[in-house]
């Protein structure tokens, strides 16, 4: 095969004893002379199989390492940078550009970036540069692209298919900078946390409290949009989707790892409403019958309160 000798093959295949084999004798006449049975000589064969796959395995797997190694050094490098980036954002795509290539040491950047994109961009890079203290790995490039559908929740993602040419490339997700699509996904999304025909009903029992915790701003966000979702410019929107979605995603997941924690801090609520819950039942249930149970509650609570 390619890139190995012969020699360094053959020496995984010879017995570690002198041969006794002459030009004229043949296996059957030597391996009756030593005395081998039919399972030793398996046992033999099968051995030296076997030390010969693992030994091309290692060199194998270092090689691959030393491809892996350059693919790194060249794709994704290691940089020093200050332990503290002081980031603000820039008024122009020319500033932007140069303080990522200049003070983060990406080398390209792709030319389609806005503004808005970019000050993105380097502002989530020097937060992880920054708490890592300026030792950070670096894309070499990142892009602008606009994402398949099947993609479109991810703002971000970075290359990982060694056999690209784009790998270790960091891409940003466009459609998430375009207004028009960031409102879509919100009012989506707000449909989730009782928003209907527009309007956010933030006055009622809320969905937004059933195991939420979201900082002051989050809410004043969603005061402003329920007056108008024009009042919110695009990065606004943005932040308000990522706090929603990843407040969703926590409630979501208490359904399924803590359903009996969810249960408690929303007693109180079933109980008003008149759903009665034996919680010493409850708790002897599995996990996943627990949480089979709390969605049929919830189902309940909104037959009743609409929420």
């Amino acid at each position: 095969m390619r890139g190995v000798s012969s020699n360094g093959y053959s020496q995984f295949w010879k017995s570690p004893q002198k041969s006794n084999l002459t030009k004229t004798q043949d296996a059957d006449s030597f391996n009756q002379k030593q005395g081998l049975s039919k399972a030793q000589k398996r046992t033999i064969t099968i051995g030296s199989i076997l030390t010969g796959v693992v030994a091309f395995g290692l060199f194998a797997y270092k090689r691959n390492l030393k491809v892996l190694k350059k693919l790194y050094d060249e794709n994704i490098v290691l940089q020093n940078l200050p332990e503290k980036i002081d980031f603000k954002e820039a008024k122009t795509v020319e500033e932007a550009v140069k303080f990522t290539k200049d003070v983060l040491k990406v080398k390209d950047v792709d030319e389609g970036f806005t503004l808005d994109a970019l000050n993105f961009v380097n502002k989530g890079l020097t937060e992880v540069s920054n708490a890592n203290k300026g030792k950070v790995f670096m894309p070499r490039k990142i892009w602008f692209d606009e994402m398949a559908a099947k993609e479109e929740n991810c703002i971000a993602y970075i290359n990982q298919d060694i056999k690209s040419p784009y790998f270790g490339h960091l891409s940003i997700n466009k459609k998430y900078f375009n207004d028009e699509f960031m409102s879509k996904k919100l009012n989506k999304l707000l449909v989730r946390f009782d928003y209907h025909k527009g309007k956010l009903n933030i006055n009622t029992p809320k969905t937004l409290d059933i195991g939420l915790d979201y900082e002051p701003k989050v809410y004043d966000l969603l005061d402003k949009y329920h007056e108008s979702a024009d009042s919110l410019n695009i990065l606004e929107k943005r932040e308000l989707y990522f706090n929603l979605l990843n407040g969703y995603k926590f409630l979501e997941s208490k359904f399924y790892l803590s359903p009996l924690s969810l249960l408690s801090s929303n007693l109180e609520t079933f109980n008003n409403i008149g759903i009665k819950v034996d919680v010493d039942a409850f708790k002897k249930l599995s996990t996943e019958e627990q949480s089979k149970k709390l969605k049929d509650l919830f189902l309940q609570l909104q037959e009743k309160t609409g929420i």
